[in-house]
């Protein structure tokens, strides 16, 4: 009965039944907004230890080169934002810098903050926000579709010159075949879209993980067939320039260095030096102990896995452990707190999502 009172009201009074619809979204936000804050300080207090020997060691620390880690992963951030910008402009989209940067930030926090689902959850309200501003779900995927293989592409790379200024044949070897495949994936994959039989298998399966998604996240509405097969159509129609591929390569590798060099600076910083020619490699052995994703942003397991391979790189263990705490400081705390502080903002009414309009001033 309340719910065919609720519907009469929506009906007879469209203008109240959005106003109580809006409600319903504000409280719903308000309330994921309180578990946020209560996962955040549940985090804290499970890792008040590590919190506490971090506060230990900031006075001792060098706070040029804290203050050079802080900027430097700002940078890293704002090559990502940067790259999945241009990779919407050459489908024509034109979203303001600002708004990309919010939707970088909002998207990390939320993939950092939350054990196994967290990568899921933000690409989840990335795809939301793009999909809004580009209109269609398949252009939405197109653009997240691109990102991830640009990115796992540069990390690849990143891991065989790391490989090379180490003189680690093993990683030299993954890190190559892992580049190879991508590449091939890429080359490859139009040729075998065009064909009937190897598309719909394609199909079927980018489906199936696509309806998983719609579950969890209700969105996008529509058959996931469809969606899959529209992305397929748009993909296989793009065309995207050798200038623009070389800025969206460069700038993703922008977003891998910049947090390289926040590592890098965080060593400075408890005045050890750095192992310039392991560096890639420790920061790389880092970032795969993070995408397993057992606890949030990789809590205690990168920490343990970048400490390791500093000591192993000749670093004493107590400047290994203090650096490592400084960089988790600035790159997952830092950056979480930030990014949740501007999920808090994005997404109100008043706030405008993109400007469609090509403007000069606008690059």
């Amino acid at each position: 009965m309340l719910g065919l009172r609720s519907m009469e009201t929506s009906l007879l009074h469209p203008r109240r039944g959005r106003q109580h619809a809006g409600q319903r979204r504000r409280r719903l936000r308000f309330t994921g907004e309180l578990l946020v804050l209560g996962g955040l300080g549940g985090l804290a207090w499970l890792e008040h230890h590590a919190i506490g020997r971090t506060v230990a060691v900031l006075p001792r620390a060098d706070w040029r080169w804290l203050l050079a880690a802080a900027g430097l992963e700002l940078v890293s951030l704002m090559g990502f934002a940067r790259t999945q910008r241009l990779i919407l402009r050459a489908e024509g989209i034109q979203v303001r810098a600002i708004w990309m940067a919010a939707t970088t930030f909002a998207g990390n926090a939320i993939s950092v903050s939350l054990p196994l689902v967290g990568p899921g959850a933000g690409t989840a309200f990335t795809f939301g926000r793009f999909q809004r501003v580009t209109g269609d779900a398949a252009t939405a995927g197109w653009a997240l579709v691109v990102a991830g293989f640009v990115s796992s592409l540069v990390w690849a790379l990143i891991l065989a010159a790391g490989a090379v200024l180490s003189g680690n044949g093993t990683a030299l070897v993954v890190g190559l075949i892992l580049a190879t495949v991508i590449v091939v994936v890429t080359v490859a994959g139009p040729s075998v879209l065009h064909r009937p039989k190897l598309r719909q298998v394609t199909t079927k399966g980018a489906a199936r993980v696509l309806q998983r998604v719609m579950q969890l996240t209700k969105r996008p509405a529509g058959d996931p067939v469809q969606h899959v097969d529209q992305a397929i159509n748009r993909l296989l129609a793009l065309r995207i320039s050798l200038r623009r591929s070389v800025e969206v390569v460069g700038f993703s590798l922008v977003n891998w260095l910049g947090s390289v060099g926040c590592l890098a600076a965080a060593i400075l910083a408890v005045h050890a030096p750095v192992p310039w020619s392991s560096l890639l490699l420790v920061y790389v052995a880092g970032a795969a102990a993070g995408s397993f994703n057992l606890t949030p942003g990789g809590l205690g397991v990168v920490e343990g896995a970048l400490a390791a391979t500093l000591v192993a790189a000749g670093m004493h263990s107590d400047k290994a452990f203090g650096s490592v705490l400084i960089f988790r400081l600035v790159s997952f705390w830092l950056v979480a707190l930030v990014g949740w502080a501007i999920f808090a903002t994005v997404d109100r009414p008043s706030q405008r999502p993109a400007d469609r309009s090509s403007q000069a001033g606008d690059s």
